[in-house]
């Protein structure tokens, strides 16, 4: 009777590795619309951020855009310095591009690799635009280094610890990221 019990399990086992391979053999492809990047990019804000030891800038209400046909998201985020001036709060923007990161680890797909396109801010500040710039970027890689934006199912990790990331392609705001060995 055990014997037979090992046997069936070991049988299972068997057909469950075997199926895994397959499923594995090609790769996955893991889809993500841009309205699910959103949805975990958006409850991380508003950050609050001092830099240059004096300028407090609150940044809120990032909006995510995927970018067809290449391998990047974009952001645009609304800084909103803690100045105001003769009665006047200053305000500007900020387009941010990023790429995904696979952790095969844990299985994980993160934003990262942020650059700072383009910053305006209202014509009162003299301050480095380019030392604010990475000071920005530096801040979000903080940020979304620890939240994932999609994490694979327990049946994927297993076999998809030594993928890396073969190809990314955005199409009609979808992202469609190839894991591959």
């Amino acid at each position: 009777m055990k014997k037979k019990i090992a046997i069936s399990l070991s049988l299972i086992f068997l057909v469950a590795s075997i199926a895994l391979f397959f499923k594995l053999k090609n790769g996955v492809s893991i889809r993500i619309s841009e309205a699910e990047i959103q949805s975990i990019v958006y409850p991380k804000f508003p950050i609050d951020k001092t830099h240059f030891l004096v300028l407090k800038i609150e940044y809120k209400d990032p909006l995510v855009e995927l970018i067809n046909n290449t391998e990047q998201v974009r952001m645009g985020i609304t800084l909103s310095p803690y100045l105001e001036i003769k009665g006047k709060r200053y305000s500007g923007t900020a387009i941010v591009n990023g790429r995904f990161r696979y952790e095969p680890v844990t299985g994980k797909i993160f934003l990262t690799g942020f650059s700072v396109e383009s910053l305006q801010l209202d014509d009162i500040f003299s301050i480095k635009l380019d030392k604010l710039s990475m000071s920005i970027s530096e801040m979000l890689e903080d940020v979304y280094s620890q939240y994932p934006i999609y994490t694979l199912k327990d049946d994927i990790k297993q076999g998809s610890a030594k993928m890396l990331i073969q190809k990314v392609n955005i199409k009609d705001k979808i992202v469609t990221i190839h894991l591959g060995f």
